[in-house]
């Protein structure tokens, strides 16, 4: 055997004992995005709680990264804040010390209430931050997070930024702005307009009174009981859409188109598969190879590519 085979197996045997015993429990591995994989830490959680009495700006601002935010609506005055500190350290009194350093900031003016950490002032950042807030309904909420799940409801609008992380958002009174990837977004009871931009994972709108702008790619995009038009430009992504009531305008590539009892329709499209079951006024359909499967079309039809596409089940009104 080589000298090269003989590391690579050896080091295939260590790493198997290992993940052994990290599976036994007798190593703890955890990972940290920014700073890789730490073998033998423990977890140590702390707390830390404030509260905010009116008179206080009606916008806030929710900064933060590696851990979760949570926001919830409710018809209290005041604003109250959780922060939960979970703490990577060998030993319980590294852990204490990076408590003990490790504080919310909570800053005020006339427009905004900012809420942070000081994060960055720690060099080794084994550790992770959670926001557990509850806020007046009539707040406009802004959060800036990264790697962790960010969750919204009951509030008058919101606007979210969380790459690589997933977010969930319900009972928006006003508009809702979305911008996260590789995690999934649900948003369900906007009572107004809803922009979300996302990549590499699955969205789901349901009930949306506004109307829906979405733009993605590598995924699926499922749409449901949208009280105004929805647009989704995208590449490699599949559309499921049901119960539309204005123009659904879809752009996408290579992936399945699904939707049905629809207003009028635009699509445009290259090698996808095309399946509408019930549109009441007109359908336009730009495609490049692919098959559709058309029913109940209640209003114009109009088929244009430059090459061309197989239809079959084409049902129109007589």
């Amino acid at each position: 055997m080589k000298g090269k085979e003989i590391i690579l197996l050896i080091l295939i045997v260590a790493a198997g004992i290992v993940f052994y015993h990290a599976q036994t429990g007798k190593i703890r591995i955890d990972w940290e995005w920014d700073k890789g994989i730490f073998i033998g830490q423990d977890e140590f959680v702390y707390q830390e709680t404030e509260e905010i009495n009116p008179p206080f700006a009606s916008r806030l601002i929710i900064s933060n990264a590696h851990g979760q935010v949570e926001v919830q609506g409710t018809n209290q005055d005041s604003i109250s804040i959780t922060l939960e500190k979970r703490i990577y350290r060998r030993k319980h009194e590294q852990a204490d010390e990076v408590a003990e350093r490790l504080n919310m900031i909570v800053q005020h003016d006339n427009e905004n209430i900012q809420i942070s950490t000081n994060r960055e002032e720690f060099r080794n950042r084994r550790f992770r931050t959670n926001f557990k807030l509850k806020v007046p309904e009539h707040m406009v909420v802004e959060v800036k997070n990264s790697y962790g799940e960010v969750r919204i409801s009951q509030v008058r609008q919101a606007e979210i930024r969380n790459p690589y992380g997933e977010v969930s958002v319900t009972d928006i009174a006003g508009d809702l702005s979305v911008k996260n990837s590789y995690r999934d977004v649900e948003v369900r009871n906007i009572r107004a307009n809803c922009f979300i931009d996302s990549h590499n994972c699955r969205v789901a709108a349901d009930r949306v009174e506004g109307k829906v702008d979405i733009i993605h790619k590598y995924g699926k995009v499922y749409l449901e009981d949208i009280g105004r038009s929805a647009a989704v430009k995208g590449s490699n992504t599949e559309v499921f859409g049901q119960n539309i009531s204005g123009l659904t305008d879809i752009r996408t590539s290579y992936r399945k188109v699904e939707l049905g009892e629809v207003g009028p329709v635009k699509i445009d499209t290259r090698s996808s598969r095309i399946e509408i079951k019930g549109a009441k006024e007109s359908v336009d359909i730009q495609a490049r190879y692919g098959k559709a499967e058309l029913f109940d079309i209640r209003g114009n039809l109009r088929i244009d590519g430059n090459n061309p596409v197989s239809y079959t089940h084409l049902t129109l009104p007589t």
